[in-house]
């Protein structure tokens, strides 16, 4: 698939960065990131329709790596020739575990009838394909709630290709809504649903509906819209068991923290994994004596 000529952002970085920073770009929305390794310098370069796109990318990467240490140029932006972006974004997508029963495949190699096992995913401009480490923190916390207390009703904040939502589907919800205010990425991860059939009703939408009740809210966002959205968040989580949000470094705990703490929410647990964080809250009429109640 032959495209017009588009824009590429160049990042210098150092060889050792590259790989962490790369799968940064990618759940942040780029839709390939092309690495061209280098002795002492490495280029991770990311290609758009618009300069605008690529100035905005740049930016949320700079925000989630505020106050971190981390060597990179910051970006430069040229024309480049045609580009086959469909090509660039199958090279991307490798198969992958994604927790202890669940694993990512590429459509384009993934068996046909798929195993229960398989989450079957399109290369498209939609993240959450399981390269991030937030991505996968996000799927075991969802795997392990809903196979801790099945029949859960989940909401995905912010599902991108729909990762989160298939998870929640194969491990034991009754009730999925994904919902996605990007319109692109919204028919993305209609069309990997159709794709990976479920035994439970799974929904696609641009936003929940004012009187949807959920047991389980997933979040996994850049931290500055976390932050500003933490309200909308919480509301949709109000009366459920748990909320759990992801997207933000260790560094970011604070920030973060308060946020939610600021809505009524308190700490049941935190994970980690290569300095990327995950909290799971449960709302205050769940704690006694500012301690979380077990269940």
């Amino acid at each position: 698939m032959r495209v017009a000529p588009l824009f590429s952002l160049t990042i210098e970085v150092r060889p050792r960065d590259a790989e962490p920073l790369g799968g940064l770009l990618m759940e942040l929305g780029a839709g390939a990131v092309e690495e061209r390794p280098g002795a002492r310098r490495s280029s991770l370069v990311v290609y758009g329709a618009a300069r605008r796109e690529l100035w905005a990318l740049a930016a949320r990467a700079r925000s989630v790596l505020a106050g971190v240490q981390v060597p990179a140029s910051a970006g430069r932006i040229a024309r480049a020739p045609a580009f086959d972006w469909q090509a660039a974004l199958e090279s991307q997508l490798k198969p992958r575990v994604l927790t202890p029963r669940l694993r990512v495949e590429p459509l384009a190699s993934a068996s046909a009838p798929r195993p229960r096992a398989v989450i079957a995913l399109k290369p498209g401009l939609a993240f959450g394909d399981g390269s991030h480490p937030t991505t996968r923190l996000a799927a075991r916390a969802v795997e392990r709630l809903c196979l801790r207390k099945p029949g859960l009703r989940v909401l995905d904040v912010g599902t991108g290709s729909g990762v989160l939502s298939f998870v929640a589907a194969k491990s034991g919800a009754s009730a999925v809504l994904g919902v996605e205010t990007n319109a692109a990425v919204l028919a993305h991860a209609r069309k990997n649903a159709r794709e990976n059939p479920v035994d439970c009703p799974l929904l696609f939408r641009a936003r929940p509906p004012r009187d949807a009740a959920f047991d389980l809210v997933v979040a996994n966002l850049e931290p500055r819209v976390l932050v500003a959205e933490a309200r909308r968040i919480a509301s949709a989580a109000r009366g459920a068991s748990w909320l759990v949000v992801t997207g933000f470094l260790v560094s970011q705990d604070g920030m973060v923290g308060a946020a939610f703490e600021g809505q009524g929410f308190s700490l049941e647990s935190r994970t980690s994994a290569q300095g990327w964080r995950l909290f799971t809250l449960i709302p205050a009429k769940l704690c006694y004596g500012g301690s979380p109640l077990r269940r």
